[in-house]
């Protein structure tokens, strides 16, 4: 038996997915300054590996680091989210053509769960919920796309803007898991070519 050993990850990666998810799920707010030292102490962790995740922040975006005010959480402009919201409506049609291929009967019923969920978090007005459960449903389609440079791409354009920043109000999220059906609809239809066209109007409305 080959015994492979397994692989520890690196202490700042750990600490850049919490401070991530923070940023992303709205627990820092935008222009809020990020004390290292603070940080340090409150993951009980030292100095060295949360300048490294800071750094991986500034890559994504997500911070910024200046030398007057050190690492801030990115303050999003509405143009800054129009201009992701364009590019995502682009290459995700064509993400949902290509889920085409690899698409399943097992991958149906999945989506239709995850609409179920996301229709009681809307009953309810759980929109941290329904966040959650909307890029559950959009990467559930698209994790069946065989180019992994694709994926990579739309996970990093997700990551440019905050979660929050996508329902604000709860008519969004309604009229959202109403497309979202439309979409399944035209999948389960075997109809990609509508379903990829539906994914684009919905990302980004013309």
């Amino acid at each position: 038996m080959n015994i492979q050993p397994i692989e520890k990850k690196q202490m700042h990666e750990m600490i850049y997915e919490q401070l991530k998810s923070g940023i992303l799920d709205g627990d820092f707010s935008p222009g809020e300054k990020l004390n290292q030292d603070e940080l340090a102490q409150k993951l009980g962790v030292s100095r060295m590996p949360v300048r490294d995740a800071l750094k991986l922040l500034v890559n994504d975006g997500l911070i910024e680091n200046t030398i007057h005010r050190g690492f801030t959480v990115t303050e999003f402009s509405k143009e800054t989210l129009e201009d992701v919201l364009y590019v995502r409506s682009i290459i995700e049609q064509e993400a949902v053509l290509q889920a085409k291929r690899n698409f399943t009967q097992v991958r149906t019923l999945l989506l239709e769960n995850i609409l179920l969920k996301a229709s009681a978090a809307v009953e309810k007005e759980n929109l941290y919920e329904a966040r959650k459960l909307n890029a559950e449903f959009h990467f559930t389609i698209y994790e069946t796309v065989e180019s992994r440079i694709l994926l990579e791409l739309i996970q990093k354009l997700w990551h440019r803007v905050p979660n929050y920043a996508m329902y604000i109000k709860l008519e969004t999220a309604v009229k959202s898991l109403e497309t979202h059906n439309i979409i399944l609809d035209c999948l389960k239809n075997g109809d990609f070519k509508n379903a990829s066209i539906a994914m684009r109007n919905h990302i980004f409305p013309v």
